[in-house]
């Protein structure tokens, strides 16, 4: 740490950021009296008077303090989360990622980030982190799934601003960590190619990177009555899938997509090419586009049912017939080609 800086509650040695103490004893719940919720509501509200008088009178648990942290956090409060970082409340998971209660996450999301919030705000709660020990490359638990490592630049709350993620880059964090997923894919999938430039720029790993099978969406998007918006390229997806083939990602490249956001649970693990996995995907739309750029539709013949097991009969007849199609017009367009050719010969 920087001379004069504060007094770190956390370690940035460590390559982790810890759960806060009230998650790592399941027996314990943060006090939920009168004056704990007050102090609760004070830490979101930027109360600091509200804060020290309860502290004093008081004296809470260290697990309530870290609490209020994360109150203060998701409120982006700074002059709340200051003030019990610098009376050395412990720097945690929650501070960055929580997980929602049943309640909450009913047809939505299982945890939030303080992400979501203006970017100017999380930048300035990231330099706070930074002046009581915190550092970018720290992974955390992930707080929905509790089993899973995540790294900050996975996030596609983060990924969708270029400026926080220019900040971040700035202040150390690696584009070349490995994920499950990789980070130029997922920022692919976000559909952002001023931070994939960035990414590039600053030595992000392509050699994992299969960007052009994630974007490929079930159903083309329309899954549980939901459609794509209007328009000819809604979210940028084929902007994105241009960028990737000026930057040399190779269409014909067979990759393994068992990560992939959006298969069904269960589905086999096959290798397949950006066109096989969107005709299996029935997202025929991309499907087009990329026979339009050049993509075989003969590796598209036989991936559906591989990656499905068994699709319904309306589906698999949707699917069968889309990829014959396909053949048809490169067939055709092969033959119009050789014609062309043997015309130009003989004049």
């Amino acid at each position: 740490m920087a001379e004069g800086s504060q007094q770190a509650v956390i370690d940035s040695d460590l390559d982790r950021i810890p759960l806060p103490e009230y998650e790592e004893e399941d027996s314990y719940l943060p006090s939920k009296d009168d004056a704990s919720l007050d102090f609760y509501e004070a830490c979101a509200d930027g109360d600091v008077d509200e804060l020290a008088s309860y502290i004093e009178e008081e004296h809470p648990d260290p697990r309530d303090l870290q609490y209020g942290l994360e109150h203060a956090a998701f409120a982006g409060n700074l002059a709340t989360i200051r003030y019990l970082l610098e009376r050395g409340v412990r720097l945690h998971r929650n501070a960055f990622h929580r997980k929602l209660s049943v309640t909450e996450t009913t047809g939505g999301p299982k945890s939030q980030t303080i992400f979501h919030q203006a970017v100017p705000r999380v930048i300035q709660i990231l330099e706070l982190y930074l002046e009581f020990g915190w550092h970018p490359n720290q992974h955390w638990t992930d707080a929905a799934s509790g089993t899973r490592d995540v790294f900050i630049l996975e996030c596609g709350s983060v990924l969708m601003e270029k400026a926080l993620v220019e900040w971040l880059l700035d202040h150390g964090a690696d584009p070349t960590t490995h994920t499950p997923i990789p980070i130029v894919d997922l920022a692919a999938m976000c559909h952002q190619v001023e931070v994939l430039d960035l990414l590039l720029s600053r030595g992000a790993c392509v050699t994992e990177a299969r960007p052009l099978q994630r974007l490929a969406i079930l159903m083309g998007g329309r899954v549980g009555g939901g459609t794509v918006p209007p328009g000819p390229d809604p979210f940028g997806r084929f902007k994105t899938a241009e960028w990737c083939l000026d930057h040399g990602f190779d269409i014909h490249a067979v990759a393994n997509v068992k990560d992939r956001c959006g298969i069904p649970i269960g589905m086999a693990e096959v290798p397949a090419t950006a066109l096989g996995l969107a005709c299996a995907m029935l997202d025929f739309e991309y499907a087009e586009w990329l026979f339009d750029h050049g993509a075989d539709p003969d590796t598209a013949k036989e991936i559906g049912p591989k990656l499905f097991g068994v699709f319904s009969n309306k589906a698999n007849d949707q699917y069968i017939e889309f990829v014959r199609n396909l053949c048809t017009k490169r067939d055709s367009k092969q033959l119009d080609e050789s014609s062309a050719d043997d015309m130009s010969q003989q004049q």
